[in-house]
């Protein structure tokens, strides 16, 4: 069952789910609105960098582009709440993707952290700390013996995130064969022209 606004605010303020940089005033009637964090990574064509939002607060990402970016927000699931999470739909409107994973396990601790695609022909702006993924729990009817203990655990920088993006989006680009290259040269030439057909 989806845990409601009064239910999230309760568990929230026992610290049996721990949210660190929790506001109140984005609690909704059944999700938790978190913001964006200090830590981003924009990848533009065959340049990548990293930008600290906290001394400069505005993210741009670029027609096309792609950006790392983590909550502000960092979580300490119980072993019985699971939580499922998403790009908060005025953004999506705005033309923005989010690469998300399917859930956030029992047992996790840290940041979330997601690929943000840039899908129309223009800049679009988000500020440090604006709301951008909208979270809702789910209590479990059996918790497992054992939380999450994945390769994510305690990630608190998009580091691990960062080489992976670099070696996909920057690495070097692939040698022609050199005889695919002569040929290339050669086989026009050696085609019969065309006749054009007002001729």
């Amino acid at each position: 069952m989806v845990l409601a606004r009064e239910e999230l605010r309760l568990l929230i303020d026992s610290d049996h789910l721990k949210i660190g940089g929790f506001d109140a005033q984005y609690l909704e009637p059944a999700t938790y609105d978190m913001r964006l964090g200090s830590d981003a990574f924009v990848v533009s064509g065959q340049s990548a960098g990293t930008k600290d939002l906290a001394a400069n607060p505005i993210l741009i990402i670029g027609a096309s582009e792609f950006a790392l970016v983590g909550t502000f927000e960092t979580l300490e699931m119980p072993n019985d709440i699971v939580g499922h999470f998403g790009l908060k739909s005025s953004l999506s409107r705005r033309g923005l993707y989010a690469s998300v994973g399917t859930q956030i396990d029992p047992g996790f601790r840290g940041r979330l952290f997601v690929s943000l695609f840039n899908l129309t022909p223009a800049p679009i702006a988000i500020g440090y700390k604006d709301t951008f993924l909208t979270v809702e729990f789910e209590r479990l009817e059996r918790p497992p013996a054992t939380g999450y203990d994945g390769a994510n655990q305690g990630e608190v920088s998009s580091r691990r995130g960062r080489h992976r993006a670099v070696s996909q989006r920057t690495g070097p680009e692939p040698r022609k064969d050199p005889s695919r290259v002569r040929r290339d040269h050669i086989e026009p030439a050696l085609r019969p022209r065309r006749r054009c057909a007002f001729l």
